[in-house]
């Protein structure tokens, strides 16, 4: 339980990156910052002309931000303008309230107003800094680019009449402005070289380097970060099950690497499930199902080029295949909050696994090996599947030990002993991409199963999603709807729907984004669509299995568990730290004035 919740707190940390809004909408807000700012300094200083007091403040805001957000993309035309433009929006507010606060206390005879702005300033500054280090990955550049904003800036401060009357001497107050932004630069500074040490220590990269590397993947696509994965990455074994089913025009198979689609993005393994699709469809003319194996973050490949340890045991596999005719039963045993789907054919077992609408995560590698091998008393080979189903928003693996195991272990007992006598098998199966931002490139994948004959037939229908999840009344909706939709055409079915937790679409919030948190229309209809192709292409298919092993690089569970313990023991330092290191730079910055 400690893990979980050390895990959790460190994952919450992404819900704190957000998309920047459109270019018009930062344009936009940086005008209306100067229109307000403008208004409330005719307020303030009530001057003869309020409409000349509006149109300068417009100036003193509007300008240099909109020069800063010009000169910065001329110097760097790979960030998006978009990121440039919001930042100076954010920054002209800044400026606006403490100008705003240090003109209002020099009229009112209040020592401090030159203090107030100059610590408005300073604060921009770091912040200009921070982000173009961290965020843009500008590296020594990120100083230059904060100068050009800090320039401007001080440049119209000293054309308007109440700033410059803060002090008589403008050559001073722009001496002063400089100096407190480069305290406060030398507070980050401090800052940084507290917080890089654990990350240094553990992994041999700076906690910056490591933040800067993951946002550069989140916002450009790059994968510097794969070479830090690959310094901390452990060679593992693993398997792969891959189970084929052959028809006149039928030719698919499911696909479970124990392997985990992650860490983000295209980092590492998170497109794995359409690369191994890609894979298949490529060498095979086939239609590949690729499932969530039982493995947790630990199984996170360390970079894309491990794909090609993962095919070549799958061709290993698919090579060896002897098919012959599908002959099975389809059962479904439960315990506790576990279900066990299992398909045995041939006295081989395919078995999904779920605890939903309870929370349905991944499944330790260790746990789902020893659940294959408790299948296995019954059948030949066992392929277990994690449906991955069921995301609630709290974090929990299948840990050993844990007692949703033996419930999962009892639920296949279950499943398994209520198998009825084998019947040939039909399938037919279809696919729809789906351009959301829930799912993956491998899209949606439908597989219809029939057994019996004419009039005692069973049909199951497989909905296997490319997502990192699926919420539960969602789930439940779009169950409802297939089998509503096969009832309407008198086709009486059972109905789940599988996930293969792609990372892939980890990159717009946070790292919890399951089908059904938008777009719930666009997947019910591609699903009944899909569900009507794959039954018009009902056929008598031919099966085969195997388990292949395989070694790959990986994360490992040591470092896994040491990262997401380092990050927290960060995260604990900069709670502490930073405001006392900042109010101690303010601290400063203000008696600095106070003397000069």
């Amino acid at each position: 339980m400690v893990e979980h919740l050390e895990t959790d707190r460190a994952v919450r940390l992404t819900d704190y990156i957000v998309s920047t809004p459109p270019l018009p909408q930062s344009l936009l807000l940086i005008f209306a910052i100067g229109l307000l700012f403008g208004i409330f300094l005719a307020a303030i200083t009530k001057p003869a002309d309020s409409f000349a007091a509006i149109g300068g403040g417009i100036f003193l805001i509007v300008v240099p931000a909109l020069l800063t957000a010009l000169t910065f993309k001329l110097f760097k035309r790979r960030i998006p303008l978009r990121h440039i433009m919001f930042l100076c929006a954010v920054g002209a507010f800044v400026y606006s309230v403490f100008y705003l606060a240090g003109i209002a206390l020099t009229l009112s005879n209040i020592t401090g107003g030159a203090g107030v702005v100059l610590l408005g300033f300073a604060i921009v500054f770091v912040v200009w800094f921070l982000i173009a280090k961290v965020v843009f990955n500008l590296h020594r550049s990120s100083f230059i680019v904060a100068i050009i904003q800090l320039f401007y800036n001080s440049l119209f401060l000293l054309t308007a009449q109440y700033m410059v009357a803060m002090t008589s001497d403008p050559l001073s107050l722009l001496f002063k402005i400089y100096l407190a932004s480069l305290t406060f630069l030398l507070a980050l500074y401090t800052l940084f070289w507290l917080i890089n040490a654990p990350m240094k220590r553990s992994f041999g990269v700076s906690s910056i380097d490591a933040v800067t590397m993951f946002l550069s993947q989140w916002l450009y696509q790059s994968k510097e970060l794969e070479e830090a994965l690959t310094e901390v990455g452990q060679e593992s074994e693993t398997i792969v099950g891959v189970v084929g089913f052959k028809g006149k025009k039928t030719n698919a198979f499911f696909i479970t690497p124990a392997i985990h689609f992650g860490p983000f993005g295209n980092l590492g393994g998170s497109e794995f499930s359409a690369l191994i699709a890609d894979y298949v469809a490529k060498k095979y003319k086939a239609t590949a199902f690729v499932f969530h194996g039982t493995a947790t973050h630990d199984f996170n490949p360390v970079s894309s080029s491990e794909l090609s340890k993962v095919t070549s045991a799958i061709s290993r596999a698919i090579d060896s295949f002897k098919y012959k005719q599908a002959i099975g039963t389809f059962s479904i045993g439960r315990n506790g909050t576990a279900r066990a789907l299992a398909l045995t054919v041939n006295g081989d077992s395919f078995i999904g696994l779920t605890r939903a609408p309870h929370t349905t995560e991944d499944i330790n590698f260790g746990v789902g090996l020893a659940l294959k091998k408790h299948s296995e008393r019954w059948v030949d080979d066992a392929i277990i599947a994690d449906a991955h189903n069921s995301e609630t928003g709290e974090i929990r693996y299948v840990e050993p030990g844990d007692s949703i195991f033996f419930e999962m272990e009892s639920a296949i007992t279950h499943a398994i002993a209520s198998q009825g006598k084998g019947k040939p098998i039909c399938l037919g199966v279809a696919s729809r991409e789906l351009a959301l931002s829930t799912v993956g490139k491998n899209g949606l994948k439908v597989a219809v199963f029939e057994t019996g004959e004419k009039n005692s037939r069973e049909r199951f229908i497989l909905l296997l999603l490319d997502s990192n999840g699926v919420t539960p009344a969602f789930r439940r909706e779009l169950l409802d709807s297939v089998v509503s939709h096969a009832r309407a055409k008198g086709i009486r079915a059972k109905c789940e729907v599988f996930t293969t937790d792609t990372h892939q679409v980890n990159v717009v919030r946070g790292v919890l984004n399951p089908a059904g948190s938008s777009h719930q229309a666009d997947i019910i209809k591609a699903a009944t669509d899909a569900f009507e192709e794959a039954i018009t292409k009902l056929e008598p298919v031919t099966h085969s299995q195997k388990t292949e092993r395989f070694m790959i690089n990986v994360l490992g569970p040591g470092q896994s568990a040491e990262i997401v313990s380092t990050v927290n023991a960060v995260v604990a330092i900069l709670k502490i730290a930073a405001p006392l290191i900042l109010i101690g730079a303010t601290i400063l910055i203000l008696l600095v004035v106070a003397k000069l």
